[in-house]
């Protein structure tokens, strides 16, 4: 981390970032938060292969209810800031909180100044010298309270009561702090017997009489009722037989969590983006500059120049996945949450609510085959499916028995071998886990539904089906589908009598929603539709389960079929 702050500098590239970009405050806190992040995991890590693997794992599955993976500010000031009297000075402050007003620390140690300002120790500590000692105390306590109460511009809150003389909790020692020696002037700290005669009734009218000459306020709070019984009931008697279960098996070392974004990134491809991150961020730094050039000329909101990366993502779906599709009256309230909670500009909020209403009345299976007569009745859009036909962020887990890459890779590329894939991994054996974001039903169909923010191109003809097919390669979306719909596939089969794969499932839909519109001309901009053969999901559940053995019989037709139709492909 030093060697980076070292490098940061050398270079101004703080300088360089608030002085070329907008965002420049945001970029640097955006920078000095992933190398904190990148400093902590290096102390539980070892070398630099784990790091990069950690930091690959958090771009592919960010937690963003991680604390440590919320976005900072670009500045603390208006944070709530706690800070001691000392490091106060020469500051300011809106509003002044002082919660211990009249704490205060005895000395210890009969140290002090003597007539000639020379420092002076009693080490008999004798009761002359102890009370030099506590009157230069007090007298820098006072310093320091007058401190604390002119830092504020607006209000300053200080909290009193009537502190005990320790270590006697009946005698008061209020008139030994700063704020007791100030309301009750009057009375000489060092006259313990005066001292404790203090009670809560002098306090309250030394400060209604100050309030007679300045603008101060007081309010006592009663006090708090003690809980009648503790947390802890000792009368249940605890059972002392008690004693740790003992495994009585081996524990099985190869069982792990995965995941689609584990699996699609541990694959042989050249040049081919990280699977996962579905923002569009494969553009060319060029193009990058040049698209902030021209928004900074024209200053346009649209679904187009709305901001790109994992954060926007995020925030889509965060408002997608809080609505009722039904009923949009609360989606400029959600809209305005998310915001907040992502930090996108107020200034967009006009823009997003005109862009998702559109969304969501898209028609979205106007992509089907032409072979399915479709009319109004069946067009399918998503304000027509009510809450109790959709699950959000529906999650699953599926076991893993042993599956081996190369069963797992003949699989895929029989039924795909348009999109050949090439993964490379050791065995799987455990469960694989994920979120759909959507699972809706319509027209007794089950449906798998995914949300992409990528930014294919700056008009609605770049969301076309081949711009769209191009997407869904090189971030190996196909594969996400195929896993989605084995997951609902699996689902049904258990919740679902008499299910039929061809009967009940409907397919799954990547909605890339930059580019849908409820314009007739440009309906299927932006919708990719697909359905996996029954048989690759059903190969696919028997590998799973640990029936590799099963495949070879089962596919050897499937292959010759392949082959046949890829031969005439060819002509």
């Amino acid at each position: 981390m030093a060697a980076l702050n070292l490098s940061f500098g050398y270079f101004n590239v703080e300088q360089v970032l608030v002085s070329q970009y907008k965002d420049g405050l945001r970029r640097i806190t955006n920078l000095r938060h992933l190398v904190e992040l990148l400093q902590q995991q290096s102390l539980k890590l070892q070398g630099e292969a784990e790091l990069i693997h950690w930091f690959e794992s958090c771009l592919l599955e960010p937690d963003h209810n991680s604390e440590s993976q919320q976005l900072r500010l670009e500045s603390d000031s208006n944070l709530v800031q706690i800070v001691t009297l000392h490091a106060s000075k020469g500051l300011e402050f809106p509003l002044v909180f002082i919660p211990f007003g009249p704490s205060f620390k005895s000395s210890k140690n009969a140290l002090y100044h003597n007539e000639q300002e020379q420092l002076e120790v009693d080490f008999l500590n004798s009761d002359q010298a102890v009370f030099k000692a506590e009157y230069e105390r007090l007298a820098e306590d006072i310093r320091l309270f007058y401190v604390a109460v002119t830092r504020a511009v607006y209000y300053c809150n200080i909290g009193i009561w009537n502190i005990n003389l320790a270590p006697s909790k009946k005698l008061s020692g209020f008139t030994q702090s700063a704020l007791g020696c100030l309301l009750l002037s009057e009375l000489e700290p060092s006259d313990a017997e005066v001292n404790g005669t203090i009670s809560n009734q002098h306090i309250h009218q030394s400060i209604a009489e100050l309030t007679k000459h300045c603008d101060v306020s007081y309010r006592a709070l009663s006090q708090i009722e003690p809980l009648s019984q503790g947390y802890i009931d000792d009368a249940k008697q605890v059972d002392m037989s008690l004693h740790c279960l003992q495994l009585d098996h081996k524990v099985q070392r190869t069982w792990r969590l995965t995941s689609y974004s584990a699996i699609s990134r541990q694959q042989i491809h050249v040049d081919m983006p990280t699977p996962g991150l579905d923002e569009g961020q494969d553009l060319n730094q060029q193009k990058i500059h040049h698209q902030e050039q021209t928004l900074e000329l024209t200053d346009l909101k649209s679904p187009f120049t709305f901001e790109r990366g994992a954060n926007a993502g995020s925030f889509l779906h965060g408002v997608l996945e809080n609505i009722d599709f039904q009923q949009l009256d609360n989606l400029a309230e959600v809209i305005q949450q998310q915001s907040v909670k992502f930090a996108i500009d107020p200034s967009w909020q006009e823009c997003l609510h005109t862009w998702l209403t559109e969304v969501v009345h898209s028609p979205i299976n106007r992509q089907l085959p032409q072979s399915v007569e479709q009319d109004n009745s069946t067009e399918l859009a998503l304000f027509k499916l009510s809450k109790e036909q959709v699950k959000v962020e529906m999650e699953f887990y599926m076991p893993l028995h042993k599956v081996q890459v190369h069963d797992f890779n003949r699989v895929i590329n029989q039924y795909f071998p348009q999109h050949y894939r090439h993964y490379q991994f050791e065995t799987l054996n455990g469960m694989i886990k994920g979120y759909i974001d959507l699972m809706f039903e319509f027209d007794g169909q089950y449906y798998v539904a995914d949300y992409k923010s990528n930014h294919l191109g700056d008009d609605h003809q770049s969301y076309n089906e081949a711009a769209m097919e191009k997407g869904m390669t090189e971030h190996d979306y196909h594969l996400q589908a195929i896993l989605y719909t084995l997951a609902l596939h699996r689902w049904l089969k258990n919740r679902l009598p008499a299910y039929k794969y061809e009967k009940h499932i409907g397919g799954a839909y990547y909605l890339f929603i930059r580019g849908m519109s409820t314009n007739i001309s440009l309906q299927g901009n932006g919708v990719y539709y697909l359905k996996p053969e029954q048989s690759l999901i059903e190969s696919l559940d028997r590998l799973f389960d640990g029936k590799a053995d099963e495949l070879t019989t089962n596919t050897q037709a499937q292959v010759s079929k392949n082959q046949t139709e890829g031969q005439l492909d060819l002509w």
